[in-house]
């Protein structure tokens, strides 16, 4: 009896031990499983974060100087013709440049505050242009503390300023935003005389190269980008689906 309770017992520990060496097994196999796709999923946002951070930083590096000096000599200009227009417009630009590096150093934005940077951009724009071009700036927002990516739509706004100045007649550039739930929309018009450059290497400020760049960086899948010349004007329309559902 007693030997048939030992084999008993030595059945149940053996079977016991077996059970817990799978058991450590598994949950050894789980676990390296699981710190693998956390490492890669480390790995794969800091991959992403990184391209974005260069995408930013190269944005900031061609927005600062091709803008700054044509906009200081647009002010230098206007010193000795208005200079109360010139003080206030110098303002104007320190407070755009101030935003730029400081309030778009973040991943995102509330919209208003980036919509902001845009309509200061387009104020100080317009020094170059004479009091009868038509230019429109609206904005319909229902949150404006939706959260954007900083000048994601800088480059439509520039390119609608920078290629609308007609030589031989009227000269227009209409901007119009729109937010309604996780739906932004600009679309640009603008009268389209683009200058031709005489140096092979294409100088677009932003560059609507780079533009397209953030927008699959940043909203992959989420965004339509169209631009079509019509004759003598220019439309551009970007949709973004801001939230990631």
């Amino acid at each position: 009896m007693f030997s048939s309770v030992k084999g008993h017992f030595s059945y149940w520990t053996v079977f016991s031990f077996v059970v817990l060496v799978c058991l450590v097994c598994v949950i050894c196999v789980f676990y390296r499983l699981i710190s693998a796709q956390i490492l890669r999923g480390f790995v794969v946002r800091e991959q992403k974060r990184s391209r974005l951070q260069y995408e930013l930083e190269f944005l900031k590096n061609q927005l600062s100087p091709h803008f700054l000096f044509n906009t200081l000599n647009n002010i230098t200009a206007l010193i000795s013709i208005d200079s109360k227009r010139a003080e206030k417009s110098m303002t104007e630009l320190s407070k755009l440049l101030r935003v730029t590096l400081y309030q778009t150093a973040d991943d995102a934005i509330p919209l208003e505050e980036d919509v902001e940077i845009l309509r200061m951009y387009g104020n100080l724009e317009k020094l170059r242009l004479d009091d009868s071009f038509d230019y429109r700036f609206d904005v319909e927002m229902e949150d404006p503390q939706t959260p954007v990516a900083p000048l994601i739509a800088m480059p439509l706004v520039e390119n609608a300023l920078k290629h609308s100045k007609n030589p031989k007649g009227k000269s227009f550039a209409h901007i119009t935003i729109r937010q309604q739930g996780d739906e932004l929309v600009l679309e640009t018009e603008n009268s389209n005389f683009p200058k031709v450059s005489k140096s092979p290497r294409k100088a677009s400020g932003l560059g609507l190269s780079t533009f397209q760049k953030r927008l699959e960086i940043l909203y992959a899948g989420r965004y339509e980008y169209t631009a079509s010349a019509d004759g003598d004007v220019y439309r551009s329309r970007l949709k973004i689906q801001l939230a990631d559902n």
